[in-house]
């Protein structure tokens, strides 16, 4: 028999066979599956003692190398971690780039586990029971995303000044920080985006310390009056103001952005101003969002004065609408009139 189709024979078995993960990696998966079962759960069938092959289980990937580097237990249920036995071994697994351990019932314990997790880029522990304040410290320096929606944190800090350099998305709705966040995102050098929606942040709020490099900001559903950025983000191209009722001051401040292509305004009370006007200055804007918003027979006057503007959404609302207005929007690709008992309002001026 030849010895070159040994050698390929040979091969072919090495890439068609299935590897699997470090050993130290499979036994600390199987403790962890034993914790999350006990003392009588079923979860992780996949996750066998007998099976070797643990880069094909459920919920796993593995590098080419077969190194663990990512773990998805979202939405698994996971309460009590420190007190189930076996809890440590996950934590050995070096080479973890990806957790996600969303909406499962988590409280504060779990934040010493995840502290020594060095390679960790990406970390969601979002609706889970994390309350109160949160200092990430000890967190990974190589973090890029992390995700703390839906909890019920009130502040986020980083003693000894250490910050995460490499942090480019951190999403932090849905909890009940106040405007001291502020303060914390302030030396995010690489943060793109920002949401801090629906949390305590009030009256004025000044982005002048947020990266300049922040680019999607969301601050929807808080308390706020007046948005200012004396030197801050100058690359914003998407903010979210939805449902904040309680702004009163004119959009016209948001020119401090030049570069604003998405703009989202759901769910707000725009009666009594005429949002084209404020909006004027926007020469970038190309989607603009007002679904749900009340309006009056001025709210929607001038949009045409917006010369770049792609997409406009107007979904589910009621009112007056100047349809004759939107002949003016020369670049309008998509307009979104459904779920709607609008009328449209006899002609102000003629169309240009």
């Amino acid at each position: 028999m030849s010895i070159v189709p040994v050698i390929m024979m040979v091969v072919s078995l090495q890439v068609w066979l299935p590897l699997g993960c470090l050993e130290e990696e499979r036994i600390a998966l199987l403790k962890l599956k034993e914790s999350l079962n006990y003392p009588n759960g079923t979860s992780l069938h996949s996750w066998r003692k007998g099976d070797a092959r643990c880069c094909d289980w459920d919920r796993v990937v593995c590098s080419n190398s077969t190194e663990l580097i990512s773990l998805d237990l979202w939405k698994n249920q996971i309460a009590g971690w420190v007190e189930n036995k076996g809890v440590y071994q996950p934590f050995k697994m070096s080479k973890l780039e990806y957790l996600d351990l969303g909406y499962n019932r988590l409280d504060d314990s779990i934040l010493s586990y995840v502290d020594g997790l060095s390679s960790l880029k990406t970390l969601a522990i979002s609706y889970n029971r994390l309350e109160g304040l949160i200092d990430l410290k000890e967190w990974s320096s190589n973090l890029e995303t992390l995700d703390l929606r839906g909890n019920n944190i009130t502040k986020v800090v980083a003693s000894g000044g250490v910050k995460m350099s490499m942090l480019e998305k951190l999403y932090l709705g849905s909890n009940r920080l106040d405007n001291s966040i502020l303060s914390y995102v302030d030396g995010l050098s690489s943060l793109k985006t920002l949401d801090i929606s629906y949390n305590r942040l009030e009256e004025l709020i000044d982005l002048k310390e947020c990266s300049r490099n922040l680019e999607t900001l969301d601050l929807s559903g808080n308390n706020i009056t007046k948005v200012v950025a004396s030197g801050g983000p100058t690359n914003l191209n998407t903010l979210y103001l939805n449902n904040i009722t309680s702004y009163g001051r004119s959009f016209q401040m948001l020119e401090a952005f030049p570069n604003l292509t998405t703009l989202r305004l759901r769910d707000n009370d725009l009666r009594g101003r005429i949002l084209g006007d404020e909006l004027r200055n926007l020469s970038s804007l190309e989607e603009l969002t007002l679904n749900g918003c009340s309006l009056d027979q001025n709210s929607l006057q001038s949009l045409g004065a917006l010369p770049s503007l792609k997409n406009l959404y107007l979904r589910a609302l009621s009112g007056v609408v100047p349809f004759q207005d939107f002949v003016n929007l020369k670049n309008l690709e998509l307009l979104d009139l459904s779920y709607n008992t609008l009328k449209a309002a006899t002609s102000s001026k003629p169309s240009e």
